[in-house]
């Protein structure tokens, strides 16, 4: 069993008209990685108003997913409002001071009991708060010997500056077992062996040209699918997903099922750029995808 943690946030799409989504990266994730066919627990605070109210009805559609949702008063519910410009690229502009920076850690000692993996998501780090509560989380969940993923994304304009956004990350990533980042983001962090654990599990993205995944001595790389590009919303939230269900299903045999989860992994992703944004696939499905676009 897997639980995650992080921002639930009511992304506002501005396209013809204006289309509102139950999203936040975790969320996204836990929503795809049940859908495949897993139950998971997912934990987030949000605020006592309307785009509250519309994210917690959002889980009725996944009833694998059990969530433990605070409820405060005292802060909004994350919004973000996003763009899509004339590459198809998604610009995200979030509101600051909202519910999902304090990082619901209510359950842990439930959840420690459990679960054997942990995943986090990185606007809690925007916030003095968050960034500590993640870090204390983190360092405890090592200390109990749980696997702990994480998702880079970067978000330099909710920093004050870009030193103390690498700071920030460069305390958190040697605390992970799991890191999934772009080619981009890697560079921006000058990720090496030295600023990692011995056995992290490294996938890189590269967008169109595919990803690739390091462990111990072992790389592999392999290149995106060909497909219709619909949407580009929640792509890497969808690979995430993958790693994390494949990884689940075959990690007692790594390195040997490296290129099983990249494979599930990109094809997870690619499957949704090709369709709308809410469908999401189970398994059956989305090895019929893998099947049908094998060269």
């Amino acid at each position: 069993m897997i639980a995650l943690f992080g921002e639930m946030i009511l992304d506002i799409v501005e396209e013809k008209k204006t289309l509102y989504y139950a999203g936040g990266a975790p969320y996204n994730v836990a929503k795809r990685y049940s859908h495949l066919g897993k139950k998971c627990y997912f934990c987030s605070s949000i605020g006592n108003d309307k785009e509250g109210s519309i994210l917690k009805h959002d889980l009725i559609n996944h009833p694998k997913i059990t969530a433990f949702i605070s409820q405060q008063e005292k802060y909004k519910s994350g919004v973000s409002k996003v763009s899509i410009d004339q590459n198809g690229e998604r610009h995200f502009h979030f509101e600051e001071n909202r519910a999902y920076e304090l990082l619901n850690d209510e359950k842990v000692g439930m959840l420690i009991l459990e679960c054997d993996l942990f995943h986090f998501a990185s606007l809690p780090l925007t916030s003095k708060q968050g960034e500590e509560k993640t870090e204390k989380l983190m360092g405890f969940l090592n200390e109990q010997n749980k696997i702990v993923s994480f998702d880079v994304n970067l978000r330099p304009s909710l920093f004050a500056s870009s030193a103390k956004m690498k700071e920030t990350y460069l305390k958190i990533l040697p605390l992970c077992n799991i890191l999934k980042m772009s080619e981009d983001e890697a560079k921006i962090l000058n990720i090496s062996s030295s600023n990692l654990k011995k056995d992290c599990l490294l996938f890189i993205t590269k967008g169109q040209e595919g990803a690739e995944v390091y462990y111990h001595d072992f790389h592999i790389s392999l290149p995106a699918i060909k497909c219709s590009c619909l949407n580009t919303l929640g792509a890497g939230d969808a690979f995430m997903a993958g790693v994390l269900y494949m990884y689940q299903e075959c990690k007692n045999s790594l390195p040997y099922s490296l290129k099983q989860i990249l494979t599930f992994a990109i094809a997870n992703g690619s499957y949704a750029v090709s369709h709308p944004l809410d469908d999401y696939p189970s398994k059956e499905e989305l090895l019929n995808f893998i099947f049908l676009n094998k060269k």
